[in-house]
């Protein structure tokens, strides 16, 4: 359930489940299957909590309110906007060292992986067993973390 600033007003669920058992979000059902943007006049703090959530971590009251506060427009580049963050507060960046160069051309997916092992006998760092009878082997655990 949407949090409402005033904690007076019971909020109505974000997400329903329709009976073919799709789900839909806050709104009229006229907006199932319409990717048009949200209107200005249609913006609210359940939209602006759906986005938060959506986006992949929620928000306070007070980060959907000030989401809310906004133009649907001006909502969504507060949120992928990183440049125009203020981060002057944040201690300066340390260099940790425990990156590892060899994951530096990581392979897009595990199969990925494998194939370049496949082909070149070695991937992340990791060279390949020899050939043999056997099942290729996974070149290794990094993909997995």
């Amino acid at each position: 359930m949407a949090i409402h600033p005033d904690r007076s007003k019971a909020a109505a669920p974000v997400h329903t489940i329709a009976l073919d058992g799709r789900r839909s979000g806050p709104g009229p059902a006229q907006w199932a299957d319409d990717l048009s943007p949200v209107a200005a006049a249609d913006w609210s703090f359940d939209l602006a909590s759906q986005l938060l959530e959506r986006a992949g971590f929620g928000g306070t009251p007070e980060d959907v309110a000030r989401l809310a506060n906004m133009t649907p427009e001006q909502a969504v580049a507060s949120l992928v906007d990183y440049r125009a963050l203020r981060n002057d507060h944040l201690a300066p960046f340390e260099r940790s060292d425990v990156w590892d160069p060899s994951l530096r051309n990581f392979p897009v997916s595990r199969p990925a992986a494998t194939q370049l092992a496949e082909k070149t006998g070695e991937a992340m760092g990791v060279r390949t067993k020899p050939p043999g009878e056997r099942r290729l082997q996974l070149v290794d655990h990094r993909y997995l973390y």
